[in-house]
């Protein structure tokens, strides 16, 4: 592999495992407000970076399929509360 392929390939994967912390830290809150479950922290951190990734290259083939994406993975988020908190 050419140094430069390596050098994007190490910064894209620094990239994705900052994000999957940075949405494991928000899921583990969440979990520990009783807002989600537990066990479903690094599994939902990996899916929204994938998802996020995914929206990015999606916007730039047709922003508008790539609006209405984000919609359903809000809703989709938004359904994996266990009840209703009230606002902190």
């Amino acid at each position: 592999m050419p140094p430069t392929t390596r050098g994007v390939r190490a910064h894209a994967t620094a990239y994705r495992d900052r994000l999957r912390a940075d949405f494991g830290a928000a899921l583990s809150r969440a979990a520990t407000f009783g807002e989600i479950a537990p066990d479903t922290v690094e599994s939902r951190a990996a899916l929204l970076t994938s998802a996020l990734m995914g929206v990015w290259l999606s916007v730039r083939v047709d922003p508008a399929d790539a609006g209405a994406l984000c919609e359903t993975i809000a809703k989709e988020a938004e359904s994996w509360r266990v009840a209703s908190t009230p606002p902190r």
